[in-house]
């Protein structure tokens, strides 16, 4: 039974959270009277939108009076109030929840249900004791599980894939990779199970060893970020030396690292299109076309794909292990250094970042075709959400989150990408 304490704590937050809502709602009010006048007719509607939105939220959430909603759980009726919210932002009906992918979470896999899978597939004597979820920011399910088994660790993480898919990889992809850097001695959580049946746990799943240590940003990490920066290059510079035909996943198919980015970077430009036309944008893809002979060359390397803060673990100012695998591709060095390039730069000098990749056995790799990279990092970044925001707009599915990061996330890459882009045609 639920203490009193417990019930005092829940219901604060649950006010603080209405308080929150309610000065937002204030705020997009007020801005809507004082500065009406200089908004395009586009923005003056979607702040009126906005604003009811909110409305309709801070009565479902604060415990409105109508019937309709007295028998709602409180998970349906968060559901209902994201739903109505997506409503008044889009401007669009939305279509039944049965036609419709959501937002609305899953339930976690039980201990019972874990431990079946991995034995059936496995058949190591595996017994989960405990399951539980744990909020992140992350496009993936992440839970917290305790097991016992020989061999095996007490604590471990479980991460399963959403519904609707960001990127167009999965997470059994990680296994191998995974497995053949933690044998090579690489900071990264042991792999322990992999599920690519969807059926089987309601969407695949990767078991791996918990690791210790906080992903931190750029503005937490202070005075240490010389010495994390050289950590992370050092890290890259050993993974970077290791075979990519040692997974099998990552083999050479015959066809070239110049000719699958060529086909990528096609694929993009025409996905940016479809968004919001960036004049940057445009000049970025130009830009690489014209100095694609020369940055692109036939160096394979297994390649992270996802490097940065974001993907790191820091645990007493130095790096303690690197997460999320599923973009790792056979590829060319530069591209993991120039994804690190923006929070690397923020942190440390990239002289130094380099020197240190150098020492730790990486090789030289110019600055120019680091950038080249760092620029594609940042437009790719934008191809991968245009067509998930849009998707929103259109009513093709009711995750808020997705359909806000055209103004979450799209904003932080492209200046990310402006400053790549003024520092690399500084070059020319």
């Amino acid at each position: 039974m639920e203490s009193q304490n417990a019930r005092e704590s829940r219901n604060g937050g649950h006010d603080d959270a209405l308080a929150l809502l309610a000065a937002v709602q204030s705020l997009l009010t007020r801005v809507q009277a004082e500065e009406g006048d200089r908004l395009s007719r586009e923005n003056t509607d979607l702040l009126r939108r906005a604003t009811a939105g909110l409305g309709w939220v801070r009565a479902t959430w604060g415990g409105h009076d109508d019937p309709a909603l007295s028998t709602d759980t409180p998970l349906e009726r968060e559901h209902r109030a994201r739903q109505h919210l997506a409503r008044h932002v889009s401007g669009d009906e939305l279509k039944p929840d049965s036609a419709r992918q959501t937002d609305i979470p899953r339930p976690a896999p039980t201990a019972q249900a874990l431990t079946a899978a991995i034995c059936a597939s496995t058949g190591h004597p595996v017994a989960i004791e405990s399951i539980a979820p744990i909020w992140t920011e992350t496009s993936k399910e992440i839970f917290a599980v305790a097991c016992s088994a020989p061999g095996w660790p007490r604590e471990a993480i479980l991460r399963r894939e959403p519904p609707i898919a960001v990127v167009a990889t999965s997470l059994v992809d990680e296994y191998d990779v995974l497995q053949l850097a933690h044998d090579a001695g690489l900071p990264v959580p042991r792999p322990l199970f992999a599920e690519a049946d969807p059926n089987v746990l309601e969407g695949r799943v990767l078991l791996l060893e918990r690791v210790h240590g906080q992903a931190q940003g750029v503005a937490k990490i202070g005075a240490a970020g010389p010495a994390i920066a050289a950590d992370m290059a050092a890290f890259l510079a050993r993974l970077h030396a290791l075979d990519p035909n040692q997974v099998p996943r990552l083999r050479s198919d015959g066809q070239s690292i110049a000719d699958r980015l060529a086909q990528n970077i096609a694929k993009a430009r025409e996905d940016c299109a479809m968004g919001d036309q960036s004049p940057l944008v445009m000049a970025a893809f130009d830009w690489l076309d014209a100095h694609f002979d020369e940055c692109v060359t036939e160096v394979p390397a297994i390649v992270h794909g996802d490097f940065d803060l974001r993907n790191i673990l820091i645990e007493n100012g130095r790096l303690s292990a690197v997460l999320d695998w599923e973009l790792s591709v056979r590829g060319h060095p530069a591209q993991d250094l120039g994804y690190a390039w923006p929070h690397v730069t923020q942190i440390s000098q990239w002289d130094d970042f380099m020197a240190a990749y150098r020492a730790a056995g990486g090789r030289p790799i110019p600055l120019r075709q680091v950038l080249f990279f760092a620029i594609w990092s940042q437009l790719w970044r934008i191809a991968v959400i245009v067509p998930l925001w849009r998707a929103f707009y259109r009513g093709e599915h009711a995750v808020l989150l997705l359909g806000s990061l055209r103004y979450l996330e799209q904003q932080v890459y492209l200046d990310d990408l402006a400053r790549a882009f003024n520092v690399a045609t500084s070059l020319d």
